[in-house]
């Protein structure tokens, strides 16, 4: 669709170089199409001295919720005792 109107040839153009437009050479400058490069932001993690990131953490054992839960559940009254222990027992691999 073109523009209404007379065509204007006094608008400013922008030059950008080709590193910057070329796709195939991101590596090329540190900063492209809005992002850093991946080798520019590993330099920044510095990680505490050491050479690699810090393990994550173990994941929590889903046990100890469930039984968190079953808890509340029993001490609102919404479990029988015995079907709290029922339910305990599959949790934590009882019988």
């Amino acid at each position: 669709m073109r523009p209404s109107g007379p065509l204007r040839h006094d608008a400013p153009v922008r030059l950008v170089p080709r590193q910057l437009r070329r796709s195939d050479f991101p590596s090329s400058v540190p900063y492209y199409g809005g992002r850093l490069t991946p080798q520019v932001i590993q330099g920044m993690h510095t990680y505490g001295g050491r050479g690699h990131p810090p393990p994550p953490p173990a994941p929590p054992d889903p046990a100890v919720h469930q039984l968190a839960l079953l808890e509340d559940l029993r001490s609102n009254g919404y479990v029988t005792p015995s079907e709290y222990e029922e339910i305990r027992r599959r949790i934590v691999g009882e019988g």
